[in-house]
């Protein structure tokens, strides 16, 4: 009910004002992923604005092993699970302490997920992803992302070096803890404080 408001208060904003109070909620978001906290500060607000709000209810699925993806996610409240492979049990029947699998989890708020689909043509994803609280994530579209890259040269040039980045996949934060040992996963960030 509360998110239900926000929404409507939103819309009655001035488009400025809108602007500007979804910058300051996006924000702290986005800059997770280290390609949103390096990026040029006077180009951030316009990556806010594309990031698009989603509620979801418990057991909600986001995306699904196999499927191709064209966007990244950031969990902004609410925690979702994450498993490799084709899940075939139903992670609604499992808490946070009941997960055998030691690739699967959960990713509570200030993670995010599928980063890799902004960067690479074609990504296909790895993993499936349940909501398992009402969340809210942000989609920030990889079409969307390429408009702005279109509209100002100075995010063409970073985009293209991170790209290389990702690309070769020697990043640092594309790694991701799955159980105890440190496995090369696609883009999952864990909050450290989790």
């Amino acid at each position: 009910e509360l998110q239900a408001r926000r929404f409507e208060m939103m819309g009655r904003l001035s488009p400025w004002l809108r602007k500007e109070v979804t910058v300051h909620i996006n924000k702290h978001v986005l800059i997770l992923h280290p390609f949103f906290r390096e990026m040029p500060q006077n180009l951030l607000p316009h990556a806010c604005i594309i990031a698009v709000s989603m509620l979801c209810a418990p057991g909600d699925v986001v995306l699904q092993t196999g499927q191709t993806q064209h966007a990244m996610y950031f969990v902004a409240r609410g925690k979702v699970h994450i498993a490799f492979g084709h899940v075939e049990r139903d992670p609604m029947q499992f808490d946070g302490e009941g997960l055998r699998d030691p690739c699967a989890g959960m990713l509570p708020a200030a993670g995010f997920f599928g980063a890799h689909a902004l960067f690479k043509d074609s990504w296909v994803a790895p993993y499936t992803v349940h909501c398992m609280t009402h969340t809210e994530l942000l989609k920030l579209g990889k079409e969307d992302l390429l408009k702005l890259k279109m509209e100002f040269p100075t995010l063409r040039a970073y985009m293209e070096e991170y790209e290389d980045c990702v690309i070769d996949e020697d990043c640092s934060p594309l790694m991701w803890e799955c159980g105890r040992g440190s496995i090369t996963r696609s883009v999952v960030y864990f909050p450290t404080n989790a």
